[in-house]
């Protein structure tokens, strides 16, 4: 929060301006949406990062473009559109690569958010193109979508410690949620309050010892993406407690 002094509110914008400055012992204060919290040992407010951009991922708009680059570097030709099926968006790749779909989604899973890996991976021999190189999609073959039931349900259950792990920790923050929690569910579509992932990244400090962000766990809001950061972390840590220095490529020889 910062004073009326240094912010007395938006040009022309009133209804903005009431929703950020409110009045906090006495003073006109903005809020900032950062996160946070009071440190009951010193008294403190602790911040611990943005979050107002980050609360909502699954309604951020989707790159095509970003998922086909990260696509490119397993595939000779490829192309990502959208396609809607019983009322609900998925993402389609269609591949020219030798490489397993297995081999794309794990390839997709380590570089990009869950809500970004495509629902169905479809290999062709060649992508139609045109005169220009351009991909014709009116010409790419109609997707399956038989298939996504058993992919869902593959999803939704640990498949590793790690994820196990984590699992039973979100059944202590989200003890209102009576169904098998999936691991590629985003936390902010179960909760959307932010002390409640506050809460989450205690637990996890408290279980793992990790010295992540929480913008980090923000940025990737589900069991499968949180155990890979915390067994990263951990994987991590032990090789520079191992007495090996840690570098970036980018220092020199």
């Amino acid at each position: 929060m910062i004073g009326s002094d240094v912010f007395s509110g938006y040009y022309g914008c009133n209804e903005i301006t009431r929703r950020v400055l409110c009045e906090f012992n006495g003073e006109i204060c903005y809020k900032t949406g950062d996160l946070g919290w009071l440190n009951t040992t010193n008294k403190q407010l602790e911040l611990r990062g943005p979050c107002d951009h980050q609360l909502k991922p699954a309604n951020q708009p989707i790159n095509l473009e970003e998922i086909k680059a990260i696509l490119m570097k397993m595939t000779t030709n490829c192309a990502v559109i959208k396609a809607k099926h019983r009322d609900t968006d998925h993402l389609l790749a269609y591949v020219q690569t030798t490489h397993t779909i297995r081999d794309l989604r794990q390839h997709c899973l380590a570089s990009l958010p869950i809500y970004m890996i495509p629902s169905i991976f479809i290999i062709l021999d060649i992508l139609p193109v045109d005169q220009n190189g351009e991909i014709i999609q009116k010409n790419l073959p109609p997707p399956d979508f038989t298939g996504l039931s058993k992919l869902r349900s593959e999803e939704k259950l640990p498949r590793i410690e790690m994820e196990q792990r984590v699992h039973k920790i979100w059944y202590q923050v989200l003890s209102h949620v009576n169904s098998t929690l999936s691991i590629s569910t985003s936390f902010f579509s179960l909760r959307d309050d932010p002390g409640s992932f506050i809460r989450l990244f205690n637990l996890y400090s408290v279980n793992f010892k990790h010295n992540l962000r929480i913008t980090t766990f923000l940025k990737h809001p589900t069991i499968a993406e949180h155990a890979r950061l915390l067994l990263e972390n951990i994987t991590l840590r032990t090789i520079s407690s191992d007495g090996c220095e840690l570098i970036n490529i980018t220092e020199g020889e």
